[in-house]
């Protein structure tokens, strides 16, 4: 049975050009070519972690690579976790949370392994985080301090 090989479609004896592209028709059907599959890159982590902070608005350093994660301690958490991360965002400082299960639990994102259950800010403003943190409510004391006195002008 002749067969075209660029639709694939089964003729009858006798039949010698495919009524519907005019390709010649042969006695069988060469193999379909399979794509060759994409492998994904080594550094995929870094990739999807790069998109991920480019969301999330974080410190970039020269050529587009971010600034190093860096874990934050547990001594700052004054609230649980996800409290934590809403404040920091508050106060500007990006937050990357991850949870059990995460795709990048266990890691290894631009030097730093990153664990689940972890709270990730950019290693620059971890040393004057402290400082970022005690400013803040002062400065919420300060703006209800004002508000109330022009409230009761």
């Amino acid at each position: 049975m002749p067969f075209c090989p660029n639709c694939r479609e089964e003729y009858r004896e006798g039949f010698r050009v495919c009524v519907d592209c005019g390709a010649e028709l042969v006695r069988e059907l060469p193999p379909i070519e399979k794509p060759a599959r994409e492998r994904l890159p080594d550094n995929i982590d870094e990739l999807v972690a790069l998109d991920v902070m480019e969301e999330l608005d974080w410190p970039m350093i020269s050529q587009g690579r971010p600034v190093p994660p860096a874990r934050l301690p547990e001594e700052y958490f004054d609230r649980p976790i996800p409290a934590m991360v809403g404040r920091l965002e508050a106060l500007g400082v990006p937050a990357l949370l991850l949870l059990e299960g995460s795709s990048f639990d266990k890691a290894t994102v631009f030097g730093v392994t990153l664990e689940a259950e972890g709270v990730y800010i950019p290693e620059d403003v971890l040393p004057n985080l402290k400082d970022i943190l005690q400013i803040a409510p002062l400065a919420r004391k300060a703006r209800k301090y004002w508000l109330n006195r022009d409230f009761m002008r």
